[in-house]
Order: structure tokens, then sequence, then C-alpha cells
């Protein structure tokens, strides 16, 4: 099976992603999406062949609108990507440290002045007096915890440099499963490897409760474990900056809906079975449903 429809190419992660104008018109697939032969829904119900075919149809649509609209999500993986030099691990470490729970351009800002601040890079940040990195890091939510996240991950990377394993990341202070298969997947360019899972932030995992992808039960890890049955793998990472880009455009308000509908109409015809399935998933992710508010920030 042909997987290139179901994923950005490399090179696109790297650049900015084209203006709404400029979007090339995209043609309905000529036969329907077929499961991945490496989907694995033996383990749950709910991951069914035929559901799994409906979600990657809805995927596909997901990455369509997508492919001309940009999120903040593309500046900061862009940034990651943009680190070079022997401290460039060690910046995209503190960028995901600073980056749970905060907006993705405050997280930026925030990492490029202390970068700017300490260009010795962890050595420099590990002497900063303690009071001055929680100024320099004071427009992050949770200010205070993350600064000294960042302290103990610079004594740990003076010690010993970067983990390169997500067993040994997850070890770092402030770093969870996110973080950990962020800096695989994005920072180390592990995306196809076998160490890089999906990553699932807070909208990976609002949009794939409200759409069905996942069951509600459980936080973000959950979440992860049922995705990786049905998302074939090598396309894990396109997954997700699609997905988060997403969840980030549909949080802007109601102006989504019409554009979303509108962006499947003009592809794939107002008739086509795109644009029925495109309605639904407006409705999915318009209506509330129990148990979807609540994400465990302990699983990020």
């Amino acid at each position: 099976m042909d997987l290139s429809r179901f994923a950005f190419k490399r090179e696109d992660r790297r650049d900015a992603v084209p203006e709404a104008a400029k979007r090339p018109r995209v043609e309905p697939p000529a036969k329907p999406v077929e499961l991945p032969s490496k989907a694995d829904c033996s383990a749950s119900a709910e991951c069914s062949s035929a559901n799994a075919e409906s979600w990657l149809q809805e995927l596909e649509l997901i990455r369509h609108f997508r492919s001309g609209r940009r999120a903040t999500v593309d500046d900061f993986h862009a940034f990651l990507l943009s680190l070079h030099g022997p401290a460039a691990r060690f910046w995209a470490l503190v960028a995901c440290l600073l980056s749970v729970q905060c907006r993705d351009v405050v997280a930026l800002e925030t990492v490029k002045a202390l970068m700017r601040t300490c260009p010795g890079g962890a050595v420099e940040v590990r002497d900063l007096p303690k009071e001055a990195l929680e100024s320099a890091v004071r427009r992050c939510n949770f200010c205070v915890t993350k600064a000294d996240n960042v302290r103990r991950a610079a004594i740990a990377v003076v010690a010993a440099g970067v983990p390169c394993s997500y067993e040994a990341l997850v070890e770092l202070p402030g770093v969870g499963p996110k973080i950990a298969n962020l800096m695989l997947s994005v920072a180390f360019g592990e995306a196809d490897g076998d160490g890089a899972g999906i990553v699932v932030d807070t909208h990976v995992n609002r949009v794939a409760r409200q759409l069905g992808w996942a069951s509600g039960r459980g936080g973000a890890e959950a979440t992860r474990h049922q995705l990786e049955r049905w998302v074939p793998r090598g396309t894990w990472a396109d997954f997700t900056t699609a997905v988060v880009g997403f969840g980030q455009l549909v949080q802007r308000g109601a102006a989504w809906r019409a554009e979303f509908a509108e962006c499947i109409e003009r592809a794939f015809g107002a008739d086509s079975t795109q644009a029925v399935t495109a309605a639904v998933m407006v409705t999915k992710l318009t209506t509330s449903r129990p148990g979807l508010s609540t994400d465990d920030p302990k699983q990020l």
C-alpha cells in the first residue's frame, strides 16, 4: 500500500506551510483508503478493521486541510530542526521542557532569549543564579518548576550529555512520554525508528477522543497506545504534526468549521463521501462528550 498520501514529506516539515491562497488543488483519491497491513487492532475491540479504515479517511482530510494552513506547532518543530552545533540537543530539550502546558509562541520566545543569555549552553544555564533563571522563564506557566527542571537537566547534560534513548530521557526531571517522543522523533530525527512513539499532547488527546480514535479512558499514554495500533509506523511524526496543528486551529474559534467544510468540498466535491465525512467530523468535534475535558499533565 502506498502510504505517501497519509504523510507530509520530510522536507515539508522543515519549510513554511504555503499560504491557503497558494494551496494546490488535491484530487480525490482514486480508490477507498485501505487499512495498512501493519495496523494492529488485535488488542482492542474498538480498533476494528472497519474503524481503522474510517479513521484513516478522517486523518487524510485533516492532512489535506492542514496542508495549506500554518499552526504554531509548525514553528516549534521548525525551531527544533533548525538547531545545530554541540548544544543543539540541549536547547531542544529546554524548549520542550518549557512547552508543556504553554503556548508554543511563548515557549519559543523564552528559549531564544535564554540562548542569548547563555550562549555557552548547558554549563552557563547550570551556573545561572536561581533567581535569574526563574526570571528568564517567568512568562511560561509553572515557571518556578520549569526553571528547576531546566537547571537539573543542565546539570545532567553537563555530566553525561543529552540522553539518546526513551528510557534515559524520561529519567530527566520534567520529562514524560510526550517530551521523550518529541525529542526522539523531531530533535533526534528518529521518526521512522523503533525508539520514537506518537507524541500525544492536549490537542492530540482531545481530537483523538472526540473523533473516537481513542476510547477516552485513561490519560495521554492510553491514547498513544490506542493510536499506535492503527496509525502506520513511519508516519507517526507526521501524524503528530498534522493533528496537533489541526487541534490548534480548531481552538481558535468557530470559523474553522466553515473553512474545513469548504476546503474539503473544493477538493473532493460537495456531494462526495469526503464532504459527508467532514460534516460528521465537525459534529463530533463540536459536541461535548463526558470525560474529554481532563488531561493528565503528569503524562506529558
